[in-house]
């Protein structure tokens, strides 16, 4: 009796176990029929209820995100600082997205994704948010969708789905803007899942299926009658790829779950099924050589202190440990975590980690035939770490949280079907595994909760990061970085040079371009020129550090040098456009007018929503007579900014001498609103106003002048003239 309620259950469940002979036939084996996909009964209402509660969960506790900001780590490069994402979906951004290496990966769904969002919300934060989001809910709901037309277990794939939403480590990919890679590559990975399902469940004809296992068309599947969704596949595997290369291990995915829960190796030779692969194996192949040649462009390999490979394989070992713990006991979460100082880990940690993750995987191997899940789930989570888990350097960090978002995937099957095959004769199973699931749904959800508020803004996020690891000179240099952004030039240079104490020698170059500049804001010239300098030793190919030097030596009255520096700033970044204007100043003050308006027309063409490249080209074009000109361009600048009293009174200005006098007070009146202590704005408003015979006002206009700068000669004159002709008689 035990035995049939057993079976019963098992059926109700969804779960089948397939077992099929394969009859010799002159010498070859003949193919069992195909396998077909797991029986599953439409969605009973209270299943189609916990799965809606389940996304709405994800949803709820997620929901304070969009009260975050852009936080300054890398939401500059993606969105809030990168000028073609901010100009939307058009045909030369597109361009830019596809041809233009930029960001250490080639990903231009990415670059259009966030190019939509700009075209969607503008700047606003809470909309960039909410994208990421979307995106994570629908990931949640196709992972539940992806296990479940597999398996046919509802439960198992349920819970797996939960604590894929609900997990704190996913926090990271979920938070941060800049991660919008993350989510969208994982939206194209599952969906490849589906597609390949679909394509995997497909019966196909007996006499296709001979030929391919007699080897007389090795690629007769494409002409299946699945072959559609084979290439769909395909197709969203391209697409996820061009989110994130990350996904280059997926073709690996396919075979694993070809062994389960597809069970395709039963009725397939194992090297057919390989060969089935080879065009995903290629796409990946591509992507990686891609990736390769794009972090060679960007110099991003070239700047990268590269690690001994002894210290790399540490690493490995011990990241694969650290995932395990945070997956288990998700704490002490941070938004980088670096490599030890000195680099080597103890030795102990090492060998702990290395039996770790071998007596895990001898046990997940001795029962692949009873429990062929614990294999297949651990090897997923195992595999798709590898191209982050930093044999092949790909940054400064030991590890990252973000990167768990795709294997976590295979360690929570793990534990879903491993759960249910360890209580499966408790006489109250369903109560037990209930009770789990939820006191870890709610601890989870207490957790995210707490982890999101940390991705609430910049200096939120770095504390917090600050205050859970140990030496994280990355997270002192980025607040550094942020408060120097705004204004905090002291505590710039204290968490500078807190992170320069902590960090390996040289490590960071760009935490000495933030000193140096904090420090020439502090107006300690010489200090500050001298440490960025010294960043510039370090990595000449700091664009930032170039401006930064260049801006330095200007203020230093070292105009040529800050040419040069300008000057290599711009080499390394064409779209540089504020070097470019303050190359455009110093070249006009040196008389080279020609060459400064053609800088100040290359910061307009990157940037035309930059007012001061706009000012500074109208008064080039103005003191060579190019009114029109000019004028146009002081136009442009105060609808750009109509607080630009900079602005006002060049437009002003031109009015002035085009004869337009009372457009030209009115300008002058509304930049002096802005800006009243400009003394050379209230002696041209008295000339206009003596102009137009309105003494009394011109008077008064060059008395203030006089009284801003008791020095000012011109207005002294001005004002001695008007005086003399307001009391002169007037012409019979």
């Amino acid at each position: 009796m035990a035995k049939r309620k057993a079976g019963r259950k098992n059926a109700r469940d969804g779960s089948f176990k397939l077992h099929q002979k394969l009859e010799l036939k002159n010498g070859r084996p003949s193919v069992a029929p195909p396998e077909s996909a797991p029986r599953k009964e439409p969605l009973k209402p209270f299943q189609i209820c916990a799965l809606l509660l389940l996304l709405s969960l994800v949803f709820a506790v997620y929901l304070h995100v969009l009260t975050s900001g852009f936080v300054y780590y890398d939401d500059q490069v993606y969105v809030n600082g990168n000028l073609h994402v901010q100009r939307g979906l058009t045909w030369e951004n597109v361009k830019w997205a596809f041809c233009t290496p930029t960001a250490p990966y080639w990903h231009p769904v990415t670059w259009l994704s966030h190019m939509l969002d700009c075209e969607l919300y503008g700047l606003k934060p809470w909309g960039h948010h909410l994208t990421n989001l979307l995106f994570h809910i629908a990931n949640t709901f196709m992972v539940f969708l992806v296990l479940w037309r597999m398996t046919g277990a509802y439960w198992r794939s349920w819970l797996v789905a939960a604590l894929f939403g609900l997990h704190p480590l996913h926090v990271e990919s979920v938070a941060w803007v800049a991660e919008r890679k993350d989510v969208l590559s994982t939206f194209f990975f599952l969906l490849t899942l589906l597609a390949y399902t679909r394509y995997a469940r497909k019966p196909v004809a007996g006499s296709q299926e001979q030929e391919i296992l007699e080897n007389r068309s090795t690629f007769s599947f494409l002409l299946s009658p699945g072959s559609k969704f084979y290439f769909l596949a395909l197709f969203l595997f391209a697409l996820g790829l061009m989110s994130k290369p990350m996904l280059v291990t997926l073709p690996c995915v396919l075979l694993l779950l070809d062994y389960w829960p597809l069970k395709r190796w039963v009725n397939h030779r194992a090297w057919l099924l390989v060969m089935e692969k080879i065009p995903f194996f290629l796409l990946a192949a591509a992507a990686s050589v891609v990736t390769f040649i794009v972090q060679k462009a960007t110099g991003t390999m070239a700047t990268m202190v590269l690690l001994p490979v002894t210290a790399r394989l540490e690493n490995a070992l011990v990241s694969y440990a650290s995932y395990l713990g945070k997956l288990f006991f998700p704490v002490n979460l941070a938004v980088i975590y670096l490599y030890p100082h000195p680099l080597h880990w103890p030795l102990a940690n090492v060998i702990f980690a290395g039996l770790l993750l071998l007596g895990i995987s001898s046990f997940v191997f001795s029962l692949r035939r009873q429990q062929p899940w614990l294999l297949v789930g651990w090897l997923w989570f195992v595999g798709t770490l590898v191209p982050v888990i930093g044999l092949a350097q790909v940054g400064l960090q030991a590890m990252a949280d973000r990167f768990t978002y795709v294997p976590s995937i295979g360690l929570f099957m793990l534990v879903s079907w491993g759960a249910w095959a360890f209580t499966r004769g408790w006489r109250h199973q369903a109560i037990v595994l209930s009770g789990a699931a939820a006191a870890v749904m709610v601890l989870c959800v207490g957790l995210v909760w707490r982890q999101v508020g940390y991705w609430s803004n910049t200096e939120t996020l770095f504390r917090h990061a600050m205050a859970v690891t140990k030496n994280n000179y990355i997270a002192y240099a980025n607040l550094g970085e942020y408060e120097l952004q705004q204004g905090q030039t002291d505590e710039a240079i204290d968490l500078c040079q807190e992170a320069i104490r902590l960090m390996p020698e040289y490590s960071y170059p760009p935490v000495y371009d933030t000193l140096g500049a904090a420090l020439c804001k502090a107006g300690r010239w010489t200090e500050g020129i001298q440490v960025l300098q010294l960043a510039l030793s370090l990595n000449p190919g700091l664009s930032d550090a170039h401006g930064d030097l260049a801006e330095a030596l200007a203020e230093h009255g070292e105009g040529g040098g800050a040419v040069n520096e300008y000057q290599a700033a711009i080499k390394l970044n064409p779209d540089y456009f504020d070097a470019r204007n303050r190359l455009g100043v110093l070249l006009e003050n040196t008389g080279r007018l020609d060459e400064a308006i053609r800088q100040f027309q290359a910061a307009i063409k990157t940037n035309p929503a930059y007012p001061a490249a706009h000012i500074n080209l109208g008064l080039v074009l103005q003191s060579q007579g190019r009114l029109d000109q000019a004028l146009d361009e002081f136009q442009q600048a105060v609808r750009l900014d109509p607080h630009s009293a900079k602005g006002h009174f060049g437009l002003g200005l031109v009015l002035k001498t085009k004869g337009r006098l009372d457009e030209a007070v009115g300008e002058f009146e509304e930049g002096l609103k802005l800006e009243p202590d400009v003394p050379q704005a209230h002696d041209e408003l008295g000339v206009i106003l003596g102009q137009k015979g309105r003494w009394d006002e011109a008077i008064g206009q060059f008395q203030e002048a006089i009284r801003l700068n008791p020095g000012y000669d011109e207005a002294k004159n001005n004002l001695n003239a008007a005086l003399k002709l307001k009391t002169a008689p007037a012409n019979p």
